[in-house]
């Protein structure tokens, strides 16, 4: 009997020693222990990144939100000052304290006017367009390279380029259909054809010819055909440059 209890004694303190080292090492019926401090941090490290990076998506998605909001309110502004609609009264008024500071700043550069035409609002909401581009991506994904902002800066500022370029083509094309046709000028629709096209036209024209002195019919197919080149080859040469800019690696 005296031999069984050392026996049992025995394998009941070899038992308490596996415990030991099994809980040193964390495992408890092959298992981690759930109490590894050392896990703990790590779980609680990686769970603070990620809360930290839900919370800065969630800002860059709200920013690119508000931006596509205050472009639309620029667009509102604009249309208001060119066509006559009803009185909005206090509307208007909040609208206007909106978004002039903001297009006042751009207006102050001259060589925004071009033969009259002021285009400091095309470039004010380039500027938001990009802008919200980016913070649209960085709410997706917050790794964004140097050549990826870039290439949105040249993509959004060429797309309105070609935008306008295209809009000066179909009317100057219209134009020349008309000169062709032999319609009555003085009428005002044409009258306001002429008077956004001549002072883009003729300078353009002997800019091309280097000088030589055209036709206003002949100056308005040269500066069709310009227009169509620019186009064409502008759209190759920047579809080509984004593609360059967006590979670069940083």
């Amino acid at each position: 009997m005296h031999g069984v209890s050392s026996l049992q004694r025995t394998q009941r303190q070899r038992r308490t020693r596996r415990a030991g080292v099994h809980a040193a090492y964390g495992v408890v019926k092959g298992r981690r222990n759930r109490a590894d401090p050392v896990a703990s941090l790590r779980r609680g490290g990686l769970e603070s990144i990620g809360g930290r990076m839900d919370i800065f998506r969630l800002i860059m998605r709200l920013a690119s939100s508000v931006l596509v909001l205050y472009s639309l309110a620029v667009l509102l502004r604009v249309l208001l000052t060119w066509v006559r609609g009803p009185d909005l009264g206090r509307a208007a008024e909040y609208l206007e304290r909106l978004t002039d500071p903001y297009l006042n700043w751009f207006r102050r550069f001259e060589f925004l006017t071009i033969g009259g035409m002021d285009f400091s609002v095309v470039a004010a909401l380039i500027v938001l367009s990009i802008l919200s581009s980016i913070t649209g991506q960085l709410a997706v994904s917050p790794r964004i390279t140097f050549g990826w902002i870039l290439a949105v800066i040249v993509g959004r500022t060429a797309s309105s380029v070609f935008f306008f370029v295209t809009l000066f083509l179909i009317i100057a094309a219209i134009r020349v259909v008309g000169s062709f046709m032999g319609v009555d000028t003085s009428n005002r629709f044409w009258v306001v054809l002429d008077q956004l096209l001549q002072p883009i036209v003729e300078p353009a024209a002997r800019w091309v010819s280097r000088g030589r002195v055209f036709t206003y019919q002949t100056a308005l197919l040269v500066f069709c055909g310009t227009l169509l080149v620019v186009l064409i080859v502008g759209r190759i040469a920047v579809a080509i440059v984004v593609a360059l800019l967006g590979s670069i690696p940083f």
